[in-house]
């Protein structure tokens, strides 16, 4: 894991970069993607800003939340931003929300807005495996298979490159049929179930993973509802074009 890169006298936090980095190719997209659309581009561009602020601030407090009895003795501490000092996933679905909530009080949270962030999404999901990556965050469990990689003490699943190659391959199928989908909210409705399924399989590699009750991986839970709520608005919908 790289999480500084050393660059003269100065030291560059990779992951932070890195996010920063997904964060300006999906606002480009995202804007571009909508005024194809025929959205509004910069209330896209907009609303992605806010959100990227918004997701900034809810990866650290998450992180200084999680270890607050780090911070009891230096509470400026707080302001102090280090590597791997923020949880990348929290701050991306925090900044779903953000976004989301931007677009309904602009009035322009439609379907045609929702699938033009469809691509955007996924590239999103590729900065934060790369943070991942860079940091040594969302570490795998312990495995002796020969892809393995020594990882805090230990040979471990690279989760941070399935997750990786997931997005990427996530993001792929979406920009290949962005212009195919033949109903307004299907892109939208594709990256929810596509992305839920990678993260669904994910999961059950990570050491790291949101424990609900016993093993039960709260992400894995949150993905199978996903799932389930586009099946069930497929049905409903196919149900309703069908006339029944």
């Amino acid at each position: 894991m790289y999480p500084v890169l050393q660059i003269g006298g100065a030291s560059i936090q990779t992951p932070g970069l890195a996010l920063l980095v997904g964060v300006w190719i999906a606002l480009d997209i995202f804007s571009r993607e909508a005024g194809r659309r025929r959205q509004n581009a910069e209330h896209a561009y907009n609303a992605g800003f806010y959100a990227l602020i918004g997701g900034l601030i809810a990866a650290r407090l998450s992180f200084v939340v999680l270890h607050f009895e780090s911070y009891l003795d230096s509470p400026l501490s707080i302001f102090s931003i280090l590597p791997g000092s923020a949880l990348p996933n929290v701050g991306f679905i925090a900044g779903i929300i953000v976004w989301l909530v931007f677009l309904k009080r602009k009035n322009t949270l439609k379907l045609e807005m929702l699938d033009a962030a469809a691509p955007a999404l996924a590239i999103l999901a590729v900065a934060v495996a790369a943070a991942n990556f860079l940091s040594g965050d969302g570490y795998g469990l312990e495995t002796s298979l020969p892809w393995a990689i020594d990882l805090w003490s230990a040979k471990r699943h690279p989760t941070q490159i399935y997750e990786l190659l997931g997005a990427l391959a996530v993001f792929g199928f979406l920009w290949r049929y962005r212009t195919r989908w033949s109903f307004d909210g299907a892109a939208s409705l594709a990256w929810v179930i596509s992305y839920s399924v990678v993260r669904l399989v994910l999961e059950a590699f990570r050491a790291d993973s949101w424990l609900l009750l016993g093993n039960l991986r709260g992400i894995q839970v949150v993905s199978l509802l996903a799932i389930v709520a586009v099946m069930l608005l497929l049905a409903r919908r196919a149900q309703k074009s069908r006339g029944v």
